[in-house]
């Protein structure tokens, strides 16, 4: 009968240890997850500086993409991938987790909408500093110039 009282317990002890474990597990995984996610976050999209008005002129835009950043962000996709199906996995065997990965997922769902915003202003803000600036006096001399030229041909 102690026999029997003694492996109930361990069986007990064991499982109980199990669940402990998938815990930790998880709060590893989800730990590295974070990780990542935060170094997407940090990701600068752009490089260079934009035109600046200087002395009356626009000095020339260096602002392109990160192609690095971009190149990162699809390094870390797939590890954040595996990630959040790791945590997956231990949410299912642990009902207590389930709230937070439910959180968790929710926030890389609208990650991948967030990049995608992040990356059409980028490319937005940097076709936009392409575009050729005036100096207040130069934009002058051109209405002064078509003036003359209006009135010339008449």
């Amino acid at each position: 009968m102690k026999s029997k009282i003694l492996l109930v317990m361990l069986v007990l002890i064991s499982l109980l240890a199990a669940g402990c474990n998938e815990e930790e597990k998880y709060n590893t995984a989800k730990n590295e997850y974070q990780q990542m996610r935060e170094e997407i976050s940090r990701l600068e999209l752009t490089t260079g500086e934009d035109r600046k008005l200087v002395n009356g002129k626009w000095t020339e835009s260096t602002l392109a993409i990160n192609e690095e950043a971009l190149k990162k962000h699809d390094e870390l996709v797939p590890k954040m991938d595996a990630k959040i199906a790791e945590m997956e996995k231990y949410a299912a065997a642990k009902t207590e987790l389930n709230n937070d990965f439910a959180r968790i997922k929710e926030d890389y769902r609208q990650h991948a909408g967030e990049w995608a915003s992040r990356v059409k202003q980028a490319e937005q803000k940097v076709a936009k500093s392409k575009v050729k600036h005036q100096s207040y006096a130069e934009e002058a001399q051109e209405r002064e110039q078509k003036m003359r030229d209006a009135a010339a041909s008449k």
